[in-house]
């Protein structure tokens, strides 16, 4: 096996025995077949094995290196300054130029960033992951979701496509509309978690370079009926920064949420969504989740019967507190927005934003009261829960006036919100409710957006991305203008540099602002 092609002897094995009977067509190259002559045609004896994953296997397979203690330390430094940078972003100005992406996508359906280095990776609707450079729109890398493969390619690339074909099979025949998307073990080395709407979850690694990516694992999230047939509800997912847990929910049970155990890739716990306590209460689908930053396990979910339930895992399953949402769906919901503790952020799509505050729900005792502690039960717990929703209401603000809101994001540390509508308007709040700035559609590539649907901001810096039903991605910046106050206390903001993509050289330096310098790719 080490001195044929795997693939090509699996083939030539398979076309002699079809010759022979005349009747079998080829059989396509197997995947498996090959990575398991792959595989066990390397060393698994010492100290041949340790010279092999340091010679060879840095190549062809990074990830069954031994993590670097340094490059590990030196990375959660990194986050632990940017964290505190962003925190600082009190005078936030968003630039009118707006770095327009062509992904050549039909529809875009998830954003995300890379964790260190201004890439924006995109997922479309039919399930191709695209990353490009934020700073100039480069591509560099893009397969599909489901098995690796790159896309479609017309009649001059037959012979290339046929190649590729040998080691990812053909593309997936069916569409796999992802519907989130985020970043794994940023510390050590990037993974990419998707999940898809029918609630198939997949972790690629080393996706940044064109023909690398390699699926790291992949599970099937939400229960579905077999033989699959068209889902009762669209999964939906949330993930905590802290110990990595997913939480989904969806396919034939949306009243039910699991919970993920990221490390194991097992359910840790099932959590039931009913409108009461009793045995004969009904189920309630959930449409969103959030999942607390300084706690794993607070979750909030939004429910189709209007209602927000937070749940606290350590407890029971029943819910701690429920408010009601409002009047109509809404665009987007986040617990504990920007790092703040106890505070819930929801937005409709009327336009409205509800900032709320979950402990002016307490009693004089320190408890929940009854409402918030008892959920929904009839007509009495309904005007208790509006009750709580006009007391828990910090302040309103009307963000939108032309066109309904359909995206609401907050950024994880700096005190910042982003909205998107239907009317291609992108806007940026503080966590007060007041707007840093608007960018609206004009004529142009830079300033061509269309309604959106997706938009994420930079874990680590004070980028926007945004999306929506075209292949045009834009990336918005934000600059921390230095006040005088704390121009005159002498408050540096020297270029901080970030580490290169992937390892293969370049460096982007960023201002501490988050202002570009330069990218060199």
């Amino acid at each position: 096996a080490g001195s044929l092609d795997p693939s090509r002897q699996n083939s030539m094995q398979y076309s002699q025995y079809s010759d022979d009977l005349g009747l079998l067509p080829e059989l396509p190259a197997s995947q498996v077949w090959r990575l398991s002559c792959d595989y066990f045609s390397r060393p698994m004896l010492e100290p041949m094995a340790s010279a092999w994953r340091e010679l060879e296997g840095v190549k062809l397979s990074p990830w069954t290196q031994p993590p670097d203690p340094l490059r590990k330390a030196q990375r959660l430094r990194e986050m632990e300054a940017a964290r505190l940078r962003c925190k600082s972003a009190t005078s936030p100005k968003i630039r009118e130029q707006v770095n327009a992406i062509e992904t050549k996508a039909e529809v875009i359906m998830a954003v995300v960033f890379h964790s260190f280095h201004l890439l924006l990776i995109t997922v479309d609707n039919k399930g191709y992951v695209r990353v490009n450079n934020g700073a100039d729109g480069t591509n560099l890398n893009t397969f599909h979701v489901s098995n690796g493969a790159p896309p479609s390619a017309g009649p001059a690339d037959h012979h290339s496509m046929q190649q590729q074909q040998l080691s990812w099979g053909p593309a997936a025949s069916s569409s796999a509309t992802v519907v989130f998307a985020r970043q794994l073990n940023e510390a050590e080395s990037n993974l990419l978690l998707t999940g898809a709407a029918d609630g198939a979850v997949r972790v690629w690694r080393a996706y940044l370079n064109q023909g690398l990516q390699r699926m790291a694992a992949a599970w099937q999230a939400v229960p579905i009926r077999q033989p699959p047939t068209p889902v009762r509800q669209a999964a939906t997912f949330a993930m905590s920064e802290g110990p990595p847990l997913l939480f989904a929910v969806g396919g034939c049970h949306p009243d039910l949420i699991q919970c993920w155990d990221l490390i194991s890739e097992q359910v840790m716990q099932q959590v039931p969504v009913r409108s009461s306590h009793s045995s004969s209460a009904c189920p309630v689908a959930v449409d969103r989740l959030s999942a607390a930053q300084s706690d794993p396990r607070l979750l909030l979910s939004s429910c189709s019967d209007g209602v927000l339930r937070l749940f606290d895992l350590r407890t029971s399953l029943a819910p701690v507190a429920s408010i009601h949402a409002g009047k109509g769906p809404l665009a987007g919901m986040v617990l504990e927005p920007c790092g703040r503790s106890g505070a819930v952020v929801t937005g409709t799509i009327q336009g409205q934003i509800h900032f709320m505050d979950l402990r002016m729900m307490a009693d004089s005792d320190g408890g929940m009261n009854s409402a918030a502690a008892g959920g929904v039960n009839g007509p009495s717990s309904n005007s208790g829960i509006g009750e709580q929703l006009s007391c828990s209401i910090v302040r309103t603000v009307e963000a939108h006036s032309k066109g309904a809101m359909s995206v609401l994001v907050a950024h994880p540390t700096a005190p910042m919100l982003a909205t998107g509508t239907t009317s291609q308007v992108v806007k940026v709040w503080t966590d007060a409710g007041d707007m840093v700035g608007a960018i609206r559609p004009g004529p142009g590539l830079q300033h061509k957006t269309c309604p959106v649907t997706c938009m994420a901001w930079h874990p680590y810096n004070l980028y926007l991305g945004a999306a929506g039903s075209d292949s045009v991605a834009s990336v918005y910046i934000v600059d921390n203008v230095p006040s005088a106050n704390a121009a005159a206390a002498g408050v540096s903001y020297a270029p901080t540099t970030v580490s290169s993509v992937g390892g293969g050289g370049g460096n982007a330096v960023l201002h501490s602002q988050g202002s570009i310098v330069s990218v060199a790719s």
